[in-house]
């Protein structure tokens, strides 16, 4: 990470700009608008993915937001308001599953008790970060600020745009989430000398489990479940598994059905694993509400699409974004970028370059259409 943002911020001062960053890993670089103003606009995405990914995934919208800037000063546009290009170091939450990690703390939006989550050597989240004053926002922004919004450019993640032949989208709205952790405990046994009946397999409970999750979202319509990790305690061949954690994503855009799917599951999972005398414990990590776009944002966004492409489709986005976060503070708008296959996490995603080229000028003229709104 630390790699990263050395890099990301040779570009951004390349591009005229002053960088920063705060404990959480969050790169910020400001362009000052020449016209004395408390206004700045937010633009960016993150720069960490998760394991053997790909490299456009959060990455793409920070280096759009360099880009953007760079077009607009090679062809001597100034603004009226100061732009922040934001690049958050930790979107995924794949070491501690706390997801917008980065970008919740940038606004002061970081709950004390997510410093004692613990990672997989039991380092405490606390303890990677080092001494935190969550309630205090980013040090960079003061009462006077005014913020005109955040705007996120990303790769879509699904296949809409492909199968419309369109390079960009807007996006109305993104699903909420919920993130999990569960923990089997039954006892280890010598795999010849237990026999069948008097098991208590941590292993075969959790995939009771897995198989439920995977069940009880196939008939809740629009609703996404995934065990996505699962460690077993001291593993081995001729041993049953006395203990087992796991992690549950689950996703919708209704924020009831999502809860109830989510108590519903705990409910089954421990009365299914009771029964075969195995311990049980549930504990939510991070939940996300469902996020929408704000208006104004979204349609000088879609104008500037429909600038560059004969029709602009508005997306509703299944994955999670840094775009979230900053909605606790502020209006959000976001752009997709057609994805090859609508395949992400995976180390053959893939943008085409064009497609790129489109969205760095959408986002200029979306910067420019933004500053004679203002004027």
């Amino acid at each position: 990470m630390r790699r990263a943002n050395i890099l990301a911020g040779s570009w951004m001062q390349d591009a005229g700009m002053e960088t920063s960053q705060d404990r959480a890993g969050t790169l910020v670089g400001r362009l000052e608008s020449p016209e004395p103003t408390n206004e700045v606009l937010l633009i960016g995405s993150h720069l960490d993915t998760v394991r053997d990914a790909g490299s456009y995934d959060g990455a793409l919208g920070v280096i759009v937001a360099i880009a953007a800037l760079e077009k607009l000063r090679s062809e001597a546009i100034s603004l009226r308001y100061n732009v922040d290009i934001v690049a958050f170091g930790d979107e995924e939450g794949v070491r501690y599953q706390s997801s917008f990690l980065s970008s919740r703390y940038f606004l002061g939006h970081l709950p004390k008790e997510e410093l004692d989550l613990l990672d997989a050597d039991g380092i405490s989240l606390g303890q990677a970060l080092g001494a935190l004053a969550v309630e205090r926002p980013h040090a960079g922004y003061g009462p006077e600020e005014e913020f005109l919004g955040y705007v996120e450019c990303h790769i879509e993640q699904g296949s809409q745009l492909e199968k419309k032949d369109l390079a960009l989208g807007v996006v109305s709205g993104i699903i909420g989430q919920t993130r999990a952790r569960f923990r089997i405990v039954g006892k280890s046994a010598h795999a010849g000398g237990a026999s069948m009946e008097e098991r208590r397999d941590a292993l075969a409970g959790a995939a009771e489990v897995i198989t439920m999750c995977e069940s009880f979202a196939l008939k809740s319509d629009g609703l996404v479940a995934t065990v996505g990790c699962l460690d077993i305690l001291n593993p081995a061949s001729n041993t049953v598994p006395g203990e087992v954690t796991g992690t549950v994503d689950i996703r919708h855009s209704d924020d009831r059905r999502r809860e109830e799917f989510c108590h519903r599951l705990e409910g089954a999972a421990r009365e299914r694993l009771e029964k075969r005398g195995l311990g049980f414990e549930f504990q939510v990590i991070a939940e996300t509400p469902s996020t929408f776009s704000a208006d104004r944002l979204t349609s000088l966004l879609e104008k500037s699409v429909l600038e560059v492409q004969t029709s602009c489709p508005v997306l509703e986005s299944n994955a999670g974004h840094d775009a979230v976060a900053m909605a606790m503070e502020m209006g959000v708008a976001m752009l997709f970028v057609r994805c090859r296959d609508g395949l992400s996490h995976h180390p053959d995603e893939f943008v085409e370059p064009t497609d790129i080229e489109v969205a760095i000028d959408t986002m200029a003229r979306f910067l420019v259409a933004l500053n004679e709104l203002d004027s």
